[in-house]
């Protein structure tokens, strides 16, 4: 039985309202719960069986980095958003509905130091508060996974990571604290690592608080090969990864491994080194990002000050629509491709709406009842 999770939270909550960063996103735990208990709905609804806490952003270096622009600079995003590829992600025009400036008693970038803004262990709990209602009120079987998230000051930044095991063990220990003070989760989720000594501290921390871990690396988007095997971001092997992690003292907690936050075809032809990897031992965990821009394009010309980016097509243009976004039926093939290549939790990242993740639910259904036929 595959176990569809959600899809891309923090993105829908800046959809839906005039949240300009994911970091943003994240502060709605305590500014408008209802609202964030209203997209986990959405996607239960849609037929997922686990959400995700809506905390990605939620580390001391990324509230570290989230001061107020000057008026000469502005911060560098938390969180890529690909969906406009001419101007920066956490730009107010990253997104067709979320053009609209905040007003100025609730800035894009808020200092973590403003009175305003809780803390990070109170967001963190809220955001396991608001994941558990919802999953209470829509379903009893419904799964809360509590996000893990990488720990650098911006996402695809190894060099922001920490180099201290000990340190990382402990800062992913408090989050899960505050997770499991807040909900709690049924299990954790690391997401969007991309160095391998996150995977490890994240691994530990699990282990320290007793709660199952399922763990994603994110990789290149380029689609792998055998001469050029998947890469994390940082520029691990993928598989040199895994067998990392599942070689470590705290492999036990450990109950999933994959790979997220790429493009779909990457994602599919990663999977066969995670499992070669992973031998059997753990389940194959796989979902990817929604946007035709990918978060590798959108990091070259962040590098190169480019407004277009000649050459490479990692995405098939024909599966998104004229804003951009993955068509649903696409999605859900792409969904189906990495069943069938042995992935038995599958889901979205950012950009998969929960009208995609319906798509998704009825094609895993129909594959179900097709599989019981025969």
């Amino acid at each position: 039985m595959v176990l569809l999770l959600d899809g891309g939270t923090g993105h829908e909550l800046k959809l839906r309202t005039a949240a300009s960063s994911f970091h943003e996103a994240m502060l709605l735990n305590t500014r408008s719960r209802p609202l964030v208990e209203a997209v986990h709905r959405a996607f239960l609804c849609a037929g997922c069986a686990a959400i995700t806490t809506n905390n990605f952003t939620l580390t001391r270096a990324a509230l570290a980095a989230a001061q107020p622009p000057s008026a000469t600079a502005s911060p560098a995003p938390a969180h890529p958003n690909p969906s406009s590829p001419s101007s920066p992600p956490s730009s107010p025009s990253s997104s067709s509905s979320s053009s609209r400036s905040p007003s100025p008693s609730s800035p894009s970038s808020p200092s973590p130091s403003s009175p305003s803004i809780p803390s990070l262990g109170a967001s963190t709990r809220a955001a396991a508060a608001a994941a558990r209602a919802a999953a209470s009120s829509a379903s009893p079987s419904a799964l809360v996974f509590g996000c893990l998230p990488p720990l650098g000051p911006r996402c695809y930044d190894p060099a922001g990571v920490p180099l201290s095991l000990r340190r990382l063990t402990r800062e992913y220990t408090q989050i899960a604290s505050h997770l499991l003070a807040g909900g709690p989760p049924d299990a954790l989720l690391a997401e969007t690592l991309s160095t391998s000594r996150e995977a490890l501290g994240a691994a530990a921390a699990a282990a320290a608080v007793g709660l199952p871990l399922y763990v994603c690396f994110t990789i290149g988007d380029t689609p792998a090969s055998p001469l050029a095997p998947p890469r994390l971001r940082g520029g691990e092997l993928l598989e040199a990864a895994v067998e990392a992690l599942l070689a470590a003292e705290a492999a036990p907690s450990v109950v999933g491994v994959g790979v997220n936050c790429a493009a779909p075809r990457a994602v599919g032809a990663a999977l066969p080194f995670a499992r070669r990897a992973a031998a059997g031992r753990v389940p194959l965990v796989a979902y990817a990002n929604g946007f035709r821009t990918t978060t590798s394009e959108w990091l070259r010309r962040g590098e190169a000050g480019e407004a277009e980016d000649e050459g490479e097509a990692e995405n098939d243009p024909a599966e998104y629509d004229e804003e951009g976004m993955i068509l649903p039926q696409a999605y859900a093939r792409h969904v189906e491709e990495w069943v069938a290549g042995g992935a038995e939790v599958v889901g979205g990242c950012c950009g998969c709406s929960p009208r995609v993740m319906e798509a998704v639910a009825r094609a895993l259904a129909a594959r179900q009842a097709g599989a019981e036929e025969r």
